[in-house]
């Protein structure tokens, strides 16, 4: 398996995003600031937010 394999996998299996080890604090807080203001978005357009 290579490097670009287990995003993929992870993709396939139902995932939304995915994180490398080490984990970037400004990665990680880019993308916890964007799932926000994609939830935010689906509440104003009455979308279901599905956990």
């Amino acid at each position: 398996m290579t490097d670009e394999d287990t995003p993929h996998r992870a993709f396939l299996a139902g995932g939304d995003d995915f994180l490398c080890k080490p984990v970037s604090e400004v990665v990680l807080l880019a993308k916890v600031r964007a799932m926000l203001r994609i939830s935010i978005r689906q509440q104003e357009i009455g979308g279901t937010i599905v956990n």
